[in-house]
């Protein structure tokens, strides 16, 4: 029997699950920013507490889908391994797509749906670390380690929080969503980062030299992960001392990758500018922890959402346009809407990042704005691979 395309590579089910995620759960989030800052009606009725709800549904939902469906396509190749097959990745794709179906259908069954995620994620965790034990360069590749590590961690993470939501311990939420966040989401993405932007760069520039500094890599994230440690002990007007270092390491990155070089490659300019977006977020925490040492507070979460919206959602919609189109058998100048998109998306870090200087009321709030631009955009982008996702490639190659 000849499965449905959906299912004939990891990137496809995995990026699928992601996207219909993606407009599902800012979708309720739009709806909440307009209600509470823009007074358009009521809020929607939340089984958690809002920013609860946000925060794990981000970090521990959308974005693993798009990071299973990325690794377990390419870290097979990294380690020079075979192809995960069918029975390696997709039940980690039906457990998690399923445990999240369940969440948002029957908030109450949490604990079940939160189960199956967990499940899902541990077997892809276990396959993914297979592939890097069985390739011939798997053991020797830092890199592997740069994933599978934040990877593990990032279930611990989401076990911390099932486990708090079941005890109804507050506090350990909160542990869980700075250990996921700055332990495991930002540093997966920023290993990707600096392994694949100057390849994908190389791939594109005469007489470009890839570079890959490893002292680069472990200050940015030394930087992300002692400030996940410094929040997680309270310790936050420390902060600006890894925010400092970390933003100064990445700016250099960015600037020894030369972005100007790419400004008419928009599938490499994109993935460039996420980069800047690191560093600038980084910058703006630095600035913000400092100014609250002396007593000022500033900025609220801005400079969170600029690393989040910004740097990951910026690197995510480059990405994964890359991967669907390459592995669509469908060259990069099909898409022609993503460069477009992804200027327009360059406005939602920046309106949120201005919410937090102004009062909620008025209908044009900027964080209203901001939700409603980032699900006008990924909504647009995605849809149309929903489709491409469910139909098989058009040369007839498997993938």
């Amino acid at each position: 029997m000849k499965l449905p395309a959906l299912f004939s590579a990891p990137h496809r089910i995995f990026f699928w699950e992601a996207i219909v995620l993606a407009l599902l759960l800012m979708g309720a989030w739009a709806w909440d920013m307009a209600a509470r800052y823009g007074g358009w009606g009521t809020p929607p009725v939340w089984t958690l507490p809002p920013l609860w709800w946000h925060g794990l549904s981000m970090v521990y939902g959308m974005l693993p889908c798009f990071m299973f469906g990325f690794l377990m396509t390419a870290l097979p190749k990294w380690v020079g391994g075979p192809a995960l097959t069918l029975p390696r990745y997709l039940p980690a794709a039906l457990a998690v797509g399923g445990g999240w179906l369940l969440l948002l259908m029957a908030p109450a069954a949490l604990l079940v749906g939160g189960a199956l995620v967990m499940a899902g994620w541990a077997w892809g965790l276990y396959q993914l670390a297979r592939s890097a034990w069985i390739g011939p360069k798997g053991r020797h590749d830092g890199y592997v380690y740069g994933v599978l590590l934040p990877l593990a961690w990032g279930w611990l993470s989401g076990a911390l929080a099932l486990g708090a939501l079941a005890e109804k311990a507050g506090n350990g939420v909160d542990i869980a969503l700075q250990a996921g966040l700055w332990g495991f989401a930002l540093p997966i993405f920023f290993v990707v980062a600096h392994r694949m932007v100057p390849f994908f760069t190389q791939s594109a520039l005469a007489h470009y030299r890839a570079e890959r500094p490893r002292l680069h890599l472990f200050l940015g994230l030394g930087a992300l992960m002692l400030h996940g440690l410094l929040q997680i002990l309270g310790a936050w007007y420390w902060t600006w001392l890894p925010d400092g270092v970390g933003a100064v390491a990445v700016g250099l990155l960015a600037w020894r990758w030369q972005p100007w070089r790419v400004r008419k490659i928009p599938m490499l300019a994109m993935l460039h500018l996420a980069v800047v977006w690191l560093a600038l977020g980084l910058a703006l925490s630095c600035l913000q922890s400092l100014l609250q040492l002396a007593g000022v507070a500033w900025a609220g979460w801005g400079p969170l959402h600029v690393l989040t919206l910004g740097f990951m959602c910026s690197l995510l919609l480059g990405m994964g346009t890359r991967v669907s189109l390459g592995h669509s058998g469908r060259s990069f100048s099909w898409d022609r809407r993503i460069w477009p998109l992804f200027l327009i998306f360059q406005f939602v870090p920046l309106l949120r990042l201005a919410g937090d200087f102004l009062a909620s009321g008025a209908w044009w709030h900027p964080f209203v704005l901001a939700s409603v631009l980032w699900l006008m955009v990924f909504a647009v982008w995605g849809i149309p691979y929903l489709g491409i996702y469910c139909r098989p490639r058009p040369d007839g190659q498997p993938g």
